[in-house]
């Protein structure tokens, strides 16, 4: 929970750093005294001014502000009674178009970071479950679904679904998640013979997708140790692959 909300915080802070960068990059090009720069509301954690502006962390880290010259006076004044120095630094006092291309700058450094980001994504890669990758062979299958309907047991090899042929778990996801409500021609691999089976499928209705109750087989090889829990004092290690337990083999977590 607590690493969940650090992160929203994180990804958060830096989506609004750069939506103020824009407004605060765009007021300086045009021309705009920028006196303040936040990330965050409410009370000033940390402030540095460097130049005319001072760049500050603020308690409330749910958004940011730019603070430029003129921003805030709503009086209406005539331009002589203003100092020279003042409206030509003043956000009030710069023509539409220019106004118009300070407010439009932090929606569009929003954009131009999505734009950088996704081919960023794409190269560095995402990970995906191995098992996605493997061969479809039962490792567990839920009771009271259209799996135990359909007489499938842990280690049948899903071969085809409705005459396509099913190399990996992805393929078999696939196809049951996009057929909802309706039964599907199985075949299977069973101790060397080859079976065909009726698989009814469910249909999730928060989602609107299929689900058979299909469960990977998946190794029992131990990833981690909780300290003070009975595996630790047995002296079971990380890395670990259980064989069997009270003489019984073990072929998959689920057992």
């Amino acid at each position: 929970m607590l690493t969940t909300i650090v992160s929203f915080v994180i990804v958060l802070g830096i989506l609004v750093f750069i939506h103020e960068l824009g407004h605060f990059l765009m007021a300086r090009r045009a021309g705009v005294g920028v006196e303040t720069f936040s990330l965050g509301f409410g009370p000033k954690i940390f402030c540095r001014k460097v130049g005319e502006t001072e760049y500050c962390i603020s308690a409330i880290p749910l958004g940011g502000y730019v603070k430029m010259v003129g921003q805030d006076d709503m009086k209406v004044q005539a331009p002589e009674d203003i100092p020279e120095e003042e409206r030509r630094r003043s956000f009030l006092h710069k023509s539409v178009g220019k106004r118009s291309l300070i407010i439009l700058a932090g929606p569009a450094m929003n954009v131009v970071l999505a734009v950088v980001l996704m081919p960023l994504a794409y190269m560095i890669g995402v990970q995906i479950p191995a098992f996605l990758e493997r061969p479809p062979v039962i490792g567990w299958v839920e009771p009271d679904t259209g799996a135990a309907k359909a007489g499938l047991t842990p280690g049948d090899r899903v071969i085809a679904i409705d005459g396509q042929e099913t190399r990996t778990w992805e393929t078999l996801r696939e196809a049951v998640a996009t057929n909802p409500g309706k039964t599907a021609a199985l075949d299977i691999e069973r101790s060397g013979q080859r079976l065909s089976l009726s698989l009814p499928i469910e249909t999730v209705e928060k989602v609107g997708l299929g689900d058979a109750g299909l469960i990977p087989e998946v190794p029992p090889v131990v990833g981690s140790i909780m300290r003070g829990f009975p595996a630790e004092e047995a002296g079971i290690k990380p890395g670990d692959r259980i064989v069997s337990l009270s003489g019984t083999p073990v072929r998959h977590w689920y057992q």
